[in-house]
């Protein structure tokens, strides 16, 4: 599986949007500290907004 922002091989923990996108852990830290928008669809996210999977 990919990391839907970045599109690298997920290593380790993956986290997934409430709008269905697949973020390495590192890309999620970036997008809710920043803008918080889905990089994808734009959907707004917050920290609840996202599932460790």
């Amino acid at each position: 599986m990919k990391c839907n922002a970045c599109w690298r091989e997920l290593e380790g923990q993956a986290i997934t949007t409430t709008c269905g996108h697949v973020l390495c852990t590192e890309d999620a830290k970036k997008i809710l500290s920043n803008d918080g928008a889905c990089p994808i669809c734009d959907q707004v996210l917050s920290k609840r907004s996202v599932i460790n999977s």
